[in-house]
């Protein structure tokens, strides 16, 4: 997606997410998921371009992993200003199941150092032939 408020700052930037909340709102209700995305992202797009840093992570919960150019983008943004924590958290905040979660896992590893896991157990291959034989 190209940066809607990249020439110039949105005035009434509150007023303009709220909005853009109930819109995303509204179209989620009409099972009109994809323009109900397209809402959030302006958000963040919204977030990026006043450099609303304390905003970043809630942008990028609400988009989850599905739209990894909007998450990078805020990631990248909190760098470039030496937010090092607030980019960190970007990527924790998006870091749900979806479809580029394990590009922005390896996104995050490789701008900010940080490996993001998500704590599951890991399975392991146990062999029972043993109590099989034994008639356990």
């Amino acid at each position: 997606m190209a940066h809607p408020f990249k020439h110039g700052s949105a005035a009434h930037p509150d007023l303009i997410e709220r909005i853009l909340l109930e819109l995303a709102d509204e179209r989620r209700a009409a099972y009109q998921d994809f323009q109900a995305e397209e809402a959030l992202e302006l958000i963040a797009w919204l977030h990026l371009a006043g450099h609303r840093y304390t905003r970043y992570s809630r942008a990028a919960h609400r988009l989850g992993s599905n739209h990894w150019q909007s998450i990078e983008a805020l990631a990248e943004s909190a760098l470039a200003a030496g937010r090092h924590d607030v980019a960190v958290d970007v990527f924790r905040a998006a870091d749900q199941p979806g479809m580029h979660r394990d590009h922005l896992r390896r996104r995050c590893l490789a701008l900010t150092g940080v490996q993001l896991d998500d704590g599951a157990p890991r399975l392991r291959v146990v062999d029972d032939t043993a109590r099989s034989e034994q008639g356990w």
